[in-house]
């Protein structure tokens, strides 16, 4: 079961790339037409999204990916800022963060399950 996305997190990102993930199989075969079939039942997006954060929302950020997520093992819930969906995501790889004088800015990496 996700988890749900933090109340005290922003939920609107201020960049969203979303890429299908090629869900064909293609086998060449020694005679005739290649074979293709479907590798998922369902429909898969690996997703890129930039958030912006206070010192707080850093703070409850980090909470929620190393201990939450268990460094970003466990599945969540996040909105679709676009189509209202309910999204089961995983991070890919750990958030890269940097910093100005004034806020954080986290990139994250997910795909949804």
């Amino acid at each position: 079961m996700a988890i749900n996305w933090p109340v005290a997190l922003p939920d609107c990102p201020q960049t969203w790339r979303e890429v299908d993930i090629p869900q064909i199989i293609r086998s060449e075969v020694d005679v005739g037409v290649a074979k293709t079939r479907r590798r998922y039942t369902r429909e898969r997006s690996r997703i890129s999204a930039t958030l912006t954060l206070s010192k707080t929302n850093y703070s409850d950020f980090k909470q929620f990916y190393n201990v939450t997520l268990k460094d970003g093992l466990d599945t969540f819930d996040y909105t679709h800022p676009y189509t209202g969906e309910t999204l089961e995501c995983r991070f890919i790889q750990a958030p890269e963060i940097s910093m100005n004088s004034k806020a954080f800015t986290v990139n994250m990496e997910w795909e949804t399950m």
